[in-house]
């Protein structure tokens, strides 16, 4: 015999419904340690709920738990270099003795984050291991975000940041011609390496954009999460991505809190009992399409942005949220919120997941898609005085000044390049010869 449903029970029916599909909302769109604080409230209020979790939480009684301040948590967890690469250091590298040496490298690093005055071979002693061991144990240091982080000289961490980038030409000057760099040699060094001067000048602006204190990078004086939430790992072809153990959250029904109520089972505990259960299910189905949607849109984005992430390419490539949402067959309102907050640990550092979108839309011309900046630049060429070509530094203030665009003359310079069109010199002498 088929049961009836009464109004009240579809209305409640409808109203847990709705409750489940605000909380997989929210899961979503939760950063790791929000959502970590998020799941330890959820089991305070509710004793059979266990959690598993690879982040410490401060423990309390319930009020002060439920009155939890996230945002002061953020701050203390973050509030030193050394706490943050040891985070780094602990989702990167297993439990092994290496990794005991290089959080003692950390641990001798200085403000700048540097290893100054190290003495590498009382070091080796005191730990008694090898000189090639040491320099293992700095190679993980050097490799961990921010970049130029366990240098030893000035030197050193220039080349150790433009080992990230592609300048080649700036990475030979940090490496080979250091005391003519420091010096500002141009002249010098364009007969050096055989290069022309404007191209020395561009290599010193890049120079000049990186930092001299890596450690003062990392603003921790701000509230941000820097515990990524994906791990991208390998080189080439054979790269990986991973959730990170943090971002690994997840819930069950705890079973000797569960065998402890039943012993005590009433009508009214019976329905308790349901009702608790049912909180922890749909907790725990939230954590799994989490992860499981963060994997699947974090795959996608890696795919795009490759080159960029292995330190290939200086430029990420163009990709929007409603494309990607597009190829995944999901909302884009889906992709924004689990991108929200989130952070990609790669090669290269750590990187907020929702910068590598490109946010400009595309403009076909000529059968190409370019951007915003590109259609501007070729706008000013094409309206320029042929007798008096503009030169890329020429064209960066142009759009500075008359579009208030503001990029870098290298950046005009391959702009430029991708619409096929030659430099103003080329330009010139092209009108010349007809």
């Amino acid at each position: 015999m088929s049961q009836v449903q009464v109004p009240g029970q579809i209305q409640l029916q409808k109203l847990a419904l709705t409750q489940t599909l605000r909380q997989s909302i929210q899961v979503l769109q939760m950063g790791t340690l929000q959502l970590a604080v998020y799941i330890q409230k959820c089991s305070l209020d509710n004793p059979l709920m266990s959690v598993e979790s690879h982040i410490e939480l401060p423990i309390g009684n319930l009020e002060s738990m439920r009155s939890f301040d996230f945002e002061r948590y953020q701050d203390k967890q973050h509030e030193n270099l050394y706490d943050y690469l040891k985070a780094q250091l602990s989702m990167t590298q297993r439990d092994t003795f290496l990794r005991m040496i290089t959080q003692k490298l950390i641990d001798a690093l200085d403000e700048r984050g540097y290893l100054s005055d190290f003495d590498s071979k009382k070091f080796c002693k005191d730990y008694g291991i090898q000189m090639v061991e040491l320099e293992d144990a700095i190679t993980i240091l050097q490799q961990l975000d921010p970049p130029g982080i366990g240098a030893r000289s000035l030197q050193e961490c220039l080349s150790l940041q433009l080992d990230k980038q592609h300048y080649p030409i700036a990475f030979r000057i940090v490496d080979d011609f250091f005391e003519q760099l420091i010096g500002s040699r141009v002249s010098e060094l364009s007969k050096l390496m055989n290069v022309s001067r404007e191209t020395i000048r561009e290599a010193f602006d890049q120079i000049k954009r990186l930092s001299a204190r890596p450690a003062e990078q990392i603003g921790f004086s701000e509230s941000q999460v820097v515990i990524p939430d994906l791990v991208m790992s390998g080189q080439e072809s054979d790269y990986q991505l991973v959730l990170s153990k943090f971002s690994r959250l997840s819930v069950t029904i705890d079973k000797q809190s569960s065998k402890y109520i039943r012993a005590h089972k009433t009508a009214d505990i019976t329905e308790y009992i349901q009702n608790q259960a049912s909180e922890v299910k749909a907790l725990s189905e939230a954590l799994i399409k989490r992860e499981r949607t963060l994997m699947r849109v974090g795959k996608a984005i890696v795919h795009v942005q490759k080159e960029y992430l292995l330190g290939h390419h200086n430029q990420i490539e163009p990709l929007q949220m409603s494309d990607l949402a597009e190829r995944l067959s999901l909302s884009q309102a889906t992709v924004s919120r689990t991108v929200h907050d989130k952070y990609l640990q790669t090669p290269i550092g750590v990187i907020v997941l929702r910068d590598l979108f490109t946010v400009r839309a595309k403009i076909l011309v000529s059968g190409k898609r370019i951007n915003k900046e590109m259609l501007l630049i070729k706008k000013l060429i094409e309206s320029e005085n042929p007798s008096r070509p503009l030169g890329d530094a020429k064209l960066q203030t142009k759009l500075e000044l008359e579009f208030d665009v503001s990029i870098s003359r290298r950046t005009v310079s391959k702009y430029r390049e991708l619409l096929n069109i030659p430099d103003s010199r080329t330009r010139k002498r092209m009108i010349t010869s007809k």
